[in-house]
């Protein structure tokens, strides 16, 4: 994970486990809110290491406790992201394809919003390619942690929509390789200046166009994966793809779709 904790949560091999755990927690979340609810146990996993596992049982005990205790007198839910998802967004490497198929809107903003705001820590460049009514979310959940509007006009932080970007490279239902890629790169070299001299940013794209084409157009979705592949490849830029999908056992995505990405995440 990155080191953008507060000191309090770093693990120290001195620090008593117990009457100092519950301290900290409480100050991650004054610090970070609701941004910083789905990674709370992925920081504290240092302190699972001590004792030959007994602490680790203790401590999943008291955290469970914990939640419970913070749900019964919050308006809104402390969901935990999973340590794997977690460090998957966090640091992603610079060739992974995540894919997130997801059943719950309030999951999918905490995870891109989360993912946003690693990047964003980091120095880097963040390109959200999402429709209208995500965008404004995940507006939100960043604006509990920084200057929205002014990210957006330093260049490091761009919000596309979704549809009137698919628009640009599709022909006869198809999107085409030379207008999609022409334009992705076009929008990478972009985002990638920096204000200090020689300096270029490390950018991370997150997008929504496959959902939107997806179910009613699967050849489309399959090719525009195959071309984002190739861009990964060429221009070693990490992309995170969402899939909205039916949890009820309605529609879910197909093997191929799955394993056209790199990583595979669920909450």
């Amino acid at each position: 994970m990155q080191d953008s904790y507060p000191d309090t949560l770093k693990p120290v091999a001195e620090r008593e486990l117990y009457g100092q755990l519950e301290e900290d927690v409480l100050e991650a979340i004054h610090q970070f809110e609701i941004r910083y609810s789905c990674v709370v146990k992925s920081a504290l996993a240092g302190y699972r290491k001590a004792d030959n596992g007994r602490v680790e049982y203790d401590f999943n005990c008291y955290f469970e406790t914990f939640l419970n205790k913070r749900n019964a007198i919050s308006q809104e839910p402390f969901s935990v992201m999973d340590w794997r998802t977690a460090g998957i967004l966090a640091s992603p490497t610079c060739r992974s394809h995540i894919v997130y198929p997801y059943t719950d809107d309030r999951h999918l903003v905490d995870a891109v919003g989360f993912y946003t705001a690693s990047g964003l820590a980091s120095d880097g460049a963040v390109v959200l390619i999402v429709t209208e009514a995500h965008r404004d979310a995940i507006k939100r959940y960043l604006k509990r942690d920084g200057n929205v509007e002014a990210l957006e006009a330093s260049g490091q932080l761009t919000f596309l929509d979704a549809a009137e970007l698919t628009s640009t490279f599709m022909l006869d239902g198809m999107p085409d390789p030379v207008l999609f890629k022409t334009g992705i790169k076009t929008l990478i070299a972009r985002v990638r200046r920096d204000e200090r001299p020689g300096s270029n940013r490390q950018v991370r794209f997150f997008g929504e166009m496959v959902n939107l084409l997806w179910p009613t157009n699967s050849a489309a979705v399959e090719r525009l994966e195959e071309l984002w592949n190739e861009m990964v490849e060429e221009i070693s830029v990490p992309i995170f793809h969402a899939y909205s999908v039916d949890g009820s056992g309605g529609e879910q995505l197909s093997e191929s779709l799955i394993n056209a990405h790199s990583h595979a995440i669920a909450w």
